[in-house]
């Protein structure tokens, strides 16, 4: 009876660690191919690859979803930036804190979860990293942007909120839309209570349009910090100040007029 034991804890062992080298493989590749796709602060990625991470963690619990997103973005900075020093003390720790919140999803899987969950994972594993990068700039770990040691406190916790919305505005309108569908195509794979729920989408469309223009808001604040406190992208160069503020305003209005028509669309 014992060896039996023994050998099944072996088993979900080897099939815990395959799958977090899995999503680790899949994320690191994903993350790297927009990874020349910068913030306007010239530091912090355009990345629409946390879908990875986020579905292998609502599929297979926190500690595939943590350690598989800390592992792949290790993978990714390392190659970018030839170097693992900025990413130990942002990147690996936000994604592991932020992946592993949302594996709580895996045995509580609703949907008004799934949106709470998502934004709770997001904003706390991008606050995270996003104070690692003013960290690393006070240790000294990436010169490129050693310069934010000497701007005014109100203009580098700017750079902290500025640099969480750009990711959060960024990657959560590909968790709404992506995530989804992986789950609802791979659904075999799935635990029963999720597949339940994957048969139930309209218990959350209002939570949905609500969703969507949350994220609206998020990239009209970030247009409005750009226009209005230009000395908050100082980083990007005062020239880039009004491309950011258009880009985002743009972004924050295609938002809400998604989450206006997804409520519309609900209402018949």
């Amino acid at each position: 009876m014992a060896s039996g034991d023994d050998s099944r804890r072996s088993s979900s062992r080897a099939q815990r660690i395959t799958l977090i080298a899995l999503s680790a493989s899949l994320y690191a590749v994903g993350s790297y191919i927009t990874s020349y796709i910068e913030s306007p602060w010239g530091i912090g990625q355009f990345r629409p690859a946390v879908v990875i991470p986020f579905f292998f963690a609502v599929a297979y619990g926190p500690a595939v979803g943590g350690l598989g997103a800390a592992l792949g973005t290790f993978l990714a900075s390392l190659i970018r930036y030839g170097q693992p020093f900025l990413t130990l003390v942002s990147g690996t720790p936000g994604n592991l804190a932020g992946f592993y919140l949302v594996g709580l999803l895996h045995k509580r899987f609703t949907w008004p979860k799934f949106l709470a969950v998502s934004f709770l994972g997001l904003l706390v594993g991008n606050l995270i990293a996003a104070f690692g990068v003013l960290l690393a700039a006070y240790l000294g770990l990436y010169p490129p942007i050693a310069g934010m040691t000497a701007q005014p406190p109100g203009v580098q916790a700017s750079f902290v909120l500025g640099l969480t919305l750009f990711w959060m505005v960024t990657m959560w309108p590909f968790i709404l839309v992506l995530v989804p569908l992986m789950l609802r195509s791979a659904s075999g794979l799935l635990p029963d209570h999720i597949r339940t729920h994957l048969l139930r989408p309209n218990e959350a469309r209002f939570s949905f349009s609500l969703s969507f223009s949350t994220v609206g808001l998020l990239a009209l604040l970030i247009g409005v910090i750009a226009l209005q406190f230009p000395g908050a992208f100082a980083p990007a160069g005062t020239a880039a100040v009004g491309a950011i503020s258009t880009v985002f305003t743009a972004i924050g209005v295609l938002l809400l007029g998604a989450g206006l028509l997804h409520a519309l669309r609900g209402s018949k």
